[in-house]
């Protein structure tokens, strides 16, 4: 995929989650070829195409936005405990520490994040 292709990653996501292929949501609309474009950030749908694979992915402009921000949420806390892992392995235990302390800041503004991360990521520490 593109990089930083949230976007086109959350649509892809909203289809996969409701078992759907490209040419099952694409039917009607645009081609199959166009939802994959979209998906990996070759191409923005207009809004006319956008709301009507939101509406065949039974999701609004709402949701979109709401599992956007959540997946930005739960990436920028992955990189985190990355960094923290990679910290620990290189014994730099005053910036691991550090790093710890914004981990817990960060799960205590938004709990969910904790348990949608990876558990393999903060393991090592």
């Amino acid at each position: 995929m593109a990089e930083s292709n949230s976007f086109g990653e959350t649509i892809c996501d909203l289809r996969k989650r409701q078992n759907l292929t490209q040419e099952q949501i694409a039917e009607g609309l645009c081609s199959p070829i166009m939802v994959s474009r979209i998906e990996n950030g070759h191409q923005m749908p207009s809004r006319a195409l956008l709301d009507a694979l939101l509406s065949r992915l039974h999701s609004s402009m709402y949701q979109l936005c709401n599992v956007y921000y959540q997946s930005e949420q739960d990436r920028d806390f992955e990189d985190r405990a990355k960094r923290v892992s990679i910290l620990l392995n290189r014994g730099r235990l005053d910036e691991c520490q550090a790093q710890l302390e914004r981990l817990g800041e960060a799960v205590h503004e938004r709990p969910t994040i904790a348990r949608s991360t990876s558990p393999c990521l903060l393991r090592s520490c």
